[in-house]
């Protein structure tokens, strides 16, 4: 429970997929008070009791609703998916489908929708605002045979490796919903981007909102997909078999402030 957020709060870092929440508080139902009359010698005392209910609603949190894994499938020149393709060696182009992320405030995780302004709440306090980075882990997707007897994909092939380079990126694409995000005030970041071995470990600018524009419901939402393509001449040790390829993970990093000046300081004015 959280009476009052600080002027800085600090990074909090999130892994594809997970939700987080910067700060909340349980629902309160006041308890009954009691009102007792004045006693007089001789008489006995009367007691009534008095009480009331309200509802308060949950704090605003900033909360990021993020798909929690993505699968790259192959894929042809129209974009359609091939069924029970084949590695034999030739280069292939994977790419995933187009999924949903949404990031806003409200007092509920899981939306995809804007909530309404009533269902969360400040409680006096100064609204937060954010800046919300993405970083992509490593510049490689690792290579896993199939272990014939586990049935796990745990048999290592660095042969079977995917490096992130120039000439083979990891494409991140992100539609965001412009009239939405821009109407409640989001700045947009990264739309295109390609992750390579020279920049994955870099912070990428995502979306930010000044405390200054921070109310009770700005919500902002974007599709998002990504693309990849498994090189040719790639040699397996192990062959007749199935590969899958562990990828890197994306983490996103919030920075929450009260202070306008200090968000200016992370996105600029």
């Amino acid at each position: 429970m959280l009476n009052s957020p600080s002027q800085w709060l600090p990074r909090i870092a999130l892994v594809l997929g997970l939700f987080f929440a910067s700060f909340s508080m349980q629902s309160l139902i006041f308890g009954s008070a009691f009102a007792e009359s004045q006693q007089q010698n001789g008489e006995s005392a009367t007691v009534s009791n008095s009480g009331a209910e309200v509802i308060v609603p949950p704090w605003c949190n900033w909360v990021l609703n993020l798909v929690d894994n993505i699968n790259l499938e192959p894929v042809d020149a129209e974009g359609n998916v091939i069924d029970s393709f084949i590695y034999a060696g030739s280069q292939q182009r994977v790419t995933s489908t187009t999924s949903l992320e949404t990031y806003y405030l409200s007092g509920r995780e899981g939306l995809t929708e804007q909530a309404l302004a009533t269902k969360c709440s400040w409680f006096q306090t100064d609204p937060v605002g954010a800046v919300i980075n993405f970083t992509l882990s490593k510049g490689v997707f690792q290579a896993y045979g199939l272990d014939a007897v586990s049935g796990e994909f745990n048999v290592r092939d660095t042969g079977m490796d995917i490096a992130l380079n120039d000439d083979n990126p990891l494409q991140l694409t992100r539609t965001f919903n412009q009239g939405q995000c821009e109407g409640d005030d989001f700045q947009l970041g990264t739309e295109e981007i390609e992750l390579n071995g020279d920049n994955y470990d870099s912070d990428f600018p995502l979306v930010g909102l000044s405390p200054e524009y921070a109310r009770t419901n700005n919500f902002c939402s974007a599709n998002v997909k990504y693309s990849l393509i498994i090189p040719a001449n790639l040699t397996p040790e192990v062959s007749n078999t199935l590969y899958a390829w562990s990828g890197p993970t994306i983490t996103f990093t919030s920075i929450l402030t009260i202070d306008s000046a200090v968000y200016a300081g992370f996105w600029g004015p």
